[in-house]
């Protein structure tokens, strides 16, 4: 599977993306979430970045990149990907893992370099808390401060095995609330714009 990753993205030009989303889908697929939460992913992640006014080059890069967040849950056993219930400490810890496992899935390529940090990363909280590495703050790369929202608020608002969505209030709620610990308040302000100018709901709307 590394193998192939990695001959997709180096063919990977304008003309072909649709192949990366079709290998994200495949990668979701096993974890019971929609073709939408990649495409929310991906359009989140990019207008959370103009919104805060990175470069250019970095957003164009961000958002296929954004997508391959969970690929390490490739490597999650089908019984806790598709567990009804709550997990065991055991199986929690597990789950945990896919961080290190999409890095390691993405290899040391410069052409994965943001890929492979967003899929590392993206569980990191701000205040130090997250995992896999406990970074802290701006230790944790931007690109993985802003995936770290944009799928959380995915998840929240949409509807899944163990829970049922979240309306788009509620979920802007639980993201202002968390500004600092969970989230960058960077990304959180440029969240609130977004979501204030019907932004983020479009989005949702247009991609579902």
């Amino acid at each position: 599977m590394r193998h192939k990753l990695q001959n997709i993205f180096k063919k990977l030009t304008n003309d072909n993306i649709e192949a990366l989303f079709m290998l994200a889908r495949a990668c979701e697929v096993r974890d019971d979430e929609t073709g939408s939460h990649v495409l929310h992913i991906n359009r989140f992640s990019t207008a959370l970045a103009k919104e805060i006014g990175l470069k250019e080059s970095f957003i164009k890069e961000l958002g296929p990149s954004s997508i391959l967040h969970d690929v390490g849950k490739i490597h999650i056993p089908d019984y806790i990907l598709k567990k009804q219930g709550y997990f065991t400490n055991r199986e929690r810890a597990e789950m945990k893992k896919h961080p290190l496992y999409g890095d390691r899935i993405l290899g040391d390529s410069e052409f994965f370099h943001l890929a492979k940090e967003i899929a590392r990363w993206h569980h990191e909280n701000f205040d130090g808390t997250g995992y896999p590495d406990g970074l802290k703050g701006e230790a944790i790369p931007i690109s993985a401060r802003i995936v770290r929202l944009a799928d959380t608020y995915d998840a929240l608002v949409s509807k899944r095995r163990y829970k049922s969505a979240w309306s788009d209030q509620q979920a802007y709620n639980q993201i202002v609330n968390h500004s600092g610990t969970y989230f960058d308040p960077l990304v959180v302000e440029a969240f609130k714009r977004l979501f204030e100018r019907g932004d983020i709901r479009e989005i949702k709307n247009r991609y579902t």
